[in-house]
């Protein structure tokens, strides 16, 4: 992707100047060029504070190539931050936009999956949602997913990170129970949560 398109696709997310200081060609294309550009503009701090560390393609290749992913398949990622997985999902066999569906914590990254897919897919409406996974359903986020038994696949990355009890998550959620010991942490009550879904 050309430095003028990456630029262009991220100018009503970030300033003229921290822009201007992005060298795309220094990008390593290791990850999708959305994520590298979001890893380099925001404060490590802030992505820390989420656990957010952006897969490399490699591994969003080899997870989706050992899933039986359809292009009627259902899919969720999660914690899909600006996108990878939806996107490498969309790219492969004429998948449907309209089964694709991602959840965030952080606003800015989901904006820029958000971005990132309608410029892949000319969509004008997507499936996204801005929450914590942790603490929501589906039925409440989609409920035309639940209504026909849920997600097909559950696909993702998710954060580790210690997490603390009613503050980042619902301690009596019946979801937790087999899996809460100790100190919780973000990905196994992710994938825990997933189950519902």
């Amino acid at each position: 992707m050309s430095q003028l398109l990456v630029k262009n696709l991220l100018k009503s997310h970030f300033s003229t100047q921290i822009l201007n200081d992005l060298d795309v060609d220094s990008l390593k294309n290791e990850k999708d060029v959305i994520s590298e550009a979001y890893e380099k503009i925001v404060d490590k701090g802030k992505r820390k504070k989420h656990a957010q560390f952006f897969t490399h393609k490699e591994l969003v290749n080899f997870i989706l190539s050992n899933v039986p992913v359809t292009n009627k398949s259902k899919i969720l990622d999660p914690s899909c931050g600006t996108g990878a997985f939806l996107i490498e999902a969309y790219a492969r066999n004429g998948h449907k936009i309209d089964n694709l569906y991602g959840m965030d914590i952080d606003n800015a990254a989901l904006k820029l999956c958000s971005t990132n897919l309608k410029e892949k897919s000319q969509a004008n409406s997507l499936h996204l949602k801005n929450t914590n996974t942790l603490k929501n359903s589906l039925s409440k986020l989609f409920p035309e997913v639940a209504a026909e038994g849920g997600f097909d696949i559950i696909v993702g990355n998710p954060p580790f990170q210690n997490l603390n009890k009613n503050v980042d998550f619902f301690e009596d959620d019946s979801i937790y129970k087999e899996v809460l010991s100790g100190v919780a942490n973000s990905a196994t009550l992710m994938i825990a949560k997933s189950y519902e879904f």
